[in-house]
């Protein structure tokens, strides 16, 4: 491996960091946090492929090292982050709600990676998206029910699935 490989790994690998960070910060209460930090593993993603195009460095371990990261920063930490915030609401609802985001996440990655010709345009809503406004959704300025944050989680997964 390169150096020019290197570079957009490591920035994938903050991506994930930053995953494990959120689930973290979760897991004590500090759900602010745990949405900046999934907000900083967006920027991340947003710039470890630009670096790969940048540095010719794209590769096919990139792109699946790149969709393992989404899966942790974008998929289980916003649905840990969910978890977590609404540990008091009936777990059917929540766990429910977590199990399908992550599930439509994982599948929304798997079938982007598998189509041979992308063009510019996405199939369902992309899977950083939809991590970014499930954790906003919960640890923003708005104060959801737990219905509306498992109503928010499974709208998203439905959106990270269509075509």
């Amino acid at each position: 491996m390169t150096l020019r490989m290197v570079v957009p790994a490591m920035v994938t690998l903050a991506a994930l960091t930053c995953g494990l960070a959120a689930n973290q910060a979760a897991h004590v209460g500090e759900w602010e946090m745990a949405l900046r930090f999934i907000m900083v593993a967006a920027l991340a993603d947003a710039t470890d492929g630009t670096l790969a195009r940048l540095l010719h460095a794209s590769s096919n371990m990139g792109k699946e090292l790149d969709s393992l990261s989404d899966l942790v920063a974008f998929g289980a930490a916003p649905a840990f982050l969910l978890a977590s915030r609404y540990a008091d609401a009936p777990v059917e609802v929540v766990f429910g709600a977590m199990v399908l985001f992550v599930a439509a996440g994982a599948y929304r990655l798997a079938r982007y990676n598998g189509q041979t010709a992308r063009g510019e345009h996405f199939t369902g809503l992309p899977i950083t998206a939809s991590g970014v406004l499930l954790a906003a959704a919960v640890a923003g300025p708005v104060d959801l029910t737990h219905v509306e944050a498992a109503v928010v989680a499974i709208v998203l997964s439905a959106l990270m699935v269509s075509r």
